[in-house]
């Protein structure tokens, strides 16, 4: 993917001068276009680059989801909120769960360091806050979700 995009974003095709931002993790790509719908649908050239990739498009207007975000542009500035699969449980690991204790913390701390790092408004950072808390207790591991988070903001 890595020498692909060098190649795409060289070869100063038509297509990339319609690119504002081009953001990849590992094979989903979110790219800001500016254009004509008609002319983001050829993607043949794209495709027909390497016969191993194969793009395929979502458009997403105003919002879409990418990885776990939901991005929303109003008014040319972009909001973020924490985007969760309607298949999403409240399972992590149980503290009744015969694992390190480090373990059973790893999907809390992951979503707190998320909610730090993601430019979040306060009523998204306050509603993923309710969620952790909830998923702490559902799981039953007894941890003071705001100091972990006082503490990670510290940092």
């Amino acid at each position: 993917m890595k020498r692909f995009e060098e190649e795409l974003f060289r070869s100063n095709c038509e297509e990339t001068q319609h690119i504002i931002y081009w953001h990849r993790y590992v094979n989903d790509i979110l790219c800001l276009w500016r254009s004509t719908i008609s002319k983001l649908n050829n993607l043949s050239y794209v495709n027909n680059k390497y016969q191993t990739i194969e793009f395929t498009l979502e458009i997403g207007g105003e919002e879409i989801n990418f990885l776990d975000l939901s991005i929303n542009i109003k008014n040319k500035v972009h909001e973020f909120r924490i985007h969760k699969k309607p298949t999403a449980t409240d399972t992590l690991i149980n503290v009744g769960s015969f694992c390190p204790w480090s373990h059973k913390l790893a999907a809390v701390n992951n979503m707190i360091h998320r909610i730090t790092r993601i430019p979040l408004n306060q009523q998204s950072f306050q509603k993923e806050v309710q969620i952790i808390k909830h998923l702490v207790k559902k799981n039953q591991l007894h941890v003071d979700v705001e100091n972990m988070i006082k503490k990670k903001v510290t940092r």
